[in-house]
């Protein structure tokens, strides 16, 4: 694995709380034997894999359970201002045209 200068690995110099338990340990022949003829799981797949419902439309009523269960949960982004800044601002809309804000897509 390639580590770029000036980067250092999470975990080098730690003492895990757990030892890896296969390290060091030599394949049987018969294992290697089994090995030899499988592929990959991913074998054929080029870039993305893409999910297994991908392309299939939501019934309604599904989309009634989704719209249902997500009632009373705040967006995610709710009162920030401009692109993740972590900066919250406080009363919505109003408090944010107040302040002369403008947001500016770069």
């Amino acid at each position: 694995m390639y580590i770029r200068k000036g980067y250092n690995p999470w975990n080098k110099g730690k003492n895990l709380p757990y030892t890896i338990w296969n390290k060091g340990k030599k394949l049987s022949e018969e294992t290697k034997k089994k090995m030899r003829g499988r592929k990959p799981w991913n074998a054929g797949t080029k870039g993305l894999i893409i999910g297994w419902n991908r392309g299939i439309p939501m019934t309604e009523e599904a989309k009634k359970k989704v719209s249902e269960s997500r009632k009373g949960i705040p967006p995610w982004n709710k009162g920030l201002i401009g692109c993740h800044a972590g900066e919250k601002i406080q009363g919505g809309k109003a408090e944010f045209q107040k302040a002369n804000f403008t947001i500016v897509f770069v």
